[in-house]
């Protein structure tokens, strides 16, 4: 009677199995079950975090990956209970038409954590795969269950496959509003020459945002490119050979790349890569000393994130030539005028990115490099950082005052004083670009997030200016200090009006993060548009490449 129920049995399973694998959709579907953890211990605080942390890194990998919600895979549990370990997680994959279940445990033994974690695949096509840990402490749990997730992506969630799907889906869903590029190949110039001026469609902003008491399409207007394996750091637009047009270039972690937007396509005019860039972290272009040549400015921090490198050059007409290296400044250009800009710089003060006063630089010629011309804001109290930081007279009143992030995020309208005249009610930005704390001091091996960029401009010609930015959402929602996984973003515009820091416009909100963002006429057809590198990958695993994209939006 046994054997019946037993072979019974295995004909049922077998039959929900092929079922399941006959109607399987596109969409790869997971199971997640939340870490089984002993609630009388300390460890069951990092459940929700554990969950989170493998949501976000699995989903973000492409949009086709899906996690099925938590009320259904309760009911799925209660209904399949009587059935435990690789089997009663094949039913319960097979029940909710899932591709895989994943699951595991933590537990405490002696001064050990033991951490359990398993993946299974419902079709059986891949072996199982478990991850067996200890740890000392809690600190370590976190990253152990990061490298599960990196050992899931690149063995089961076959990125190679989904990177295929990109390139052919994202056209398909962008025929009226995008434009749809080759990736950039770094041995010779290309373009795409199925691109015509018929195919650029690129909306005003008034389509693209929304006012903040309304919601916008996450996809509406955009203009948006295809994918580039490259890992983007900055952005600048210039016309560096004065011919009239508008270069765009890209900052990645070991080039300089130049593009130029014609007839529908980005065509990539040259690679800078004889310089070391050691760790770049932002990109600035314009011509500061007023000797009609462009600098290109690369803040950067030294091979170990824990001090500061950057880096300026010069067009000199065929070529870049070196005029600053190894400067410990952070470095920012700012608008002066119409047709001026201004360089500043913030001292690097040891182990702390948010310390520092802010200078004007000048270039010195005795000493061939540019140094400290006047102190602008001391930064007493405020923890600014001067990556996000901007510049200008947004009142049109002749009283420049400074608009930047803290060290929380928050937006801070400053004058030069050193006064807070108002900030913003949430907190926006959000970079994965951090610094490292050296050994010794008191936040020994943590990384210190660096600030995005921010812009003024008056970007709907009502004549006043506006403050544009970005924010990036942060999967783990704050919760580990050390681990940032941004997952999607929307970019927000604010009007100050002296007393009050008030949103106006934001789009939807976008899957991946965006790195930097730049305004200006990067398609050279005389207006201006919102220009934002996207990143989908940064490809700093072994084997994962890099992945970014652009978003543009036109100004009216």
């Amino acid at each position: 009677m046994k054997k019946s129920n037993s072979f019974t049995l295995n004909r049922l399973f077998f039959i929900v199995l092929t079922t399941f694998l006959f109607v399987k959709a596109q969409p790869v579907k997971i199971v997640l079950i939340p870490f089984n953890i002993p609630e009388d211990t300390t460890l069951i605080q990092l459940q929700n975090g554990i969950y989170e942390l493998l949501s976000a890194r699995l989903t973000s990998t492409h949009d086709s990956i899906h996690i099925i919600n938590k009320d259904s895979v309760n009911e799925a549990v209660a209904l399949t209970q009587n059935f435990t370990g690789e089997t009663g997680a094949l039913m319960l994959g097979a029940r909710l038409h899932a591709d895989y279940v994943i699951q595991g445990a933590l537990s405490a033994a002696d001064s050990l954590i033991e951490i359990e974690a398993y993946i299974i695949d419902v079709s059986s096509k891949k072996e199982p795969f478990t991850l067996k840990e200890s740890v000392p402490d809690r600190d370590k749990v976190i990253p152990t269950v990061n490298r599960f997730a990196t050992h899931i992506i690149e063995s089961f969630l076959n990125e190679e496959q989904s990177d295929a799907t990109t390139e052919k889906t994202e056209p398909d869903t962008a025929e009226t509003d995008t434009i749809s590029m080759p990736p950039v190949d770094t041995t010779k110039k290309e373009k795409d020459e199925a691109q015509t001026d018929s195919a650029v469609t690129k909306p005003a902003i008034s389509a693209a945002f929304k006012k903040t008491d309304t919601t916008a399409r996450a996809d509406q207007a955009f203009w948006k490119s295809g994918i580039y394996p490259i890992n983007i750091i900055g952005l600048a637009l210039a016309d560096i050979d004065k011919d009239g047009k508008n270069e765009l270039f890209v900052l990645t972690p070991k080039m300089l790349q130049t593009y130029r937007y014609e007839n529908g396509a980005l065509v990539k005019i040259a690679d800078v890569n004889k310089f070391r860039f050691k760790y770049p972290i932002s990109l600035d272009i314009g011509d500061v000393n007023g000797n009609g040549s462009p600098e290109v400015i690369i803040s950067a921090l030294d091979s170990y994130q824990k001090g500061l490198s950057s880096l300026i050059l010069e067009y000199k007409g065929v070529g870049y030539t070196v005029i600053t290296r190894s400067l410990h400044y952070y470095l920012r250009i700012v608008p002066d005028t119409d047709s001026a800009y201004l360089l500043l710089g913030q001292r690097h003060v040891r182990n702390d990115p948010f310390k520092g006063s802010i200078y004007r630089m000048k270039w010195h010629d005795a000493e061939k490099e540019y140094v400290p011309d006047k102190e602008l804001l001391s930064n007493k109290g405020l923890d600014i950082n001067l990556m996000g930081l901007t510049y200008g007279d947004i009142l049109d009143n002749n009283e420049p005052l400074f608009i930047a992030y803290d060290n929380t995020n928050t937006i801070l309208i400053v004058n030069q004083r050193g006064e807070v005249l108002g900030e913003s009610e949430e907190k926006l930005g959000g970079s994965n670009l951090y610094y490292k704390v050296e050994e010794g001091f008191a936040s020994e091996g943590s990384n210190i997030y660096l600030p995005m960029r921010l812009h003024i401009r008056d970007i709907d010609s009502d004549g006043k200016k506006e403050i544009i930015a970005v924010k990036n959402y942060d999967a783990t929602r704050n919760i580990f200090g050390k681990v940032r996984i941004l997952n999607k973003f929307h970019i927000e515009v604010f009007k100050w009006d002296g007393m009050v820091l008030t949103p106006r416009f934001k789009t939807g909100i976008m899957p991946k993060f965006v790195r930097d963002f730049v305004i200006g006429d990067f398609d050279n057809d005389g207006k201006d548009e919102i220009l934002a590198a996207v990143v989908h990958r940064e490809g700093k695993l072994i084997f994962a490449k890099p992945k970014s994209s652009f978003i543009a939006l036109e100004l009216e």
